[in-house]
């Protein structure tokens, strides 16, 4: 069997996913009668959706992260192949997996994969839309030449550019 579930966060997110799938209050989440705004509501929905539809047993609640866990690696290896190739996608993936604090989050039920899955579908999107010729990823210089802390997706000159700038840029030449 499986090592259950771990107390005390594992047990209130099933528990509380429990009495939504046996009740009818699926917007605000309870907690023995007590509502719990603590957390986002969706580490309360996928357990109770999960409970719903595989009954209610140990590896029902936490079958949400494992599926995050499965998005994260084909998210990543698409990233991985956007940028680099299949080989190099696939080493990602590999070390990704053999990475023991992902395989042990991936049988927690806790909120750190399902974030890792929206981060990671985040940066997917964002290359996408980089390699799909959308946009440059370029680091933003001040004038001083210090470098800002982050990558900014800038539109390319054309069709992505917005109506009122193309039309001002072809009055101005």
């Amino acid at each position: 069997g499986t090592g259950g579930l771990n107390e005390p966060d594992e047990g209130r997110y099933a528990e509380i996913g429990r009495e939504m799938a046996a009740g009818d209050s699926w917007l605000v989440p309870h907690l023995n009668g007590i509502p719990q705004f603590q957390k986002p509501p969706l580490i309360y929905w996928a357990p109770a959706v999960s409970l719903k539809l595989v009954g209610n047993n140990e590896w029902a609640a936490p079958l949400p992260s494992a599926l995050a866990a499965l998005g994260t690696l084909l998210l990543t290896w698409r990233i991985g192949r956007t940028l680099f190739g299949r080989r190099e996608a696939a080493l990602a993936v590999l070390v990704l997996l053999s990475s023991l604090e992902f395989f042990v989050m991936a049988r927690l039920l806790t909120p750190d994969m399902t974030m890792t899955f929206w981060i990671t579908a985040a940066m997917c999107c964002l290359v996408k839309r980089v390699r799909g010729g959308g946009a440059d990823l370029r680091i933003r210089v001040k004038p001083g030449g210090k470098r800002h802390g982050w990558c900014v997706p800038i539109p390319k000159r054309g069709r992505s550019q917005p109506r009122a700038d193309r039309v001002r840029n072809e009055h101005a030449g």
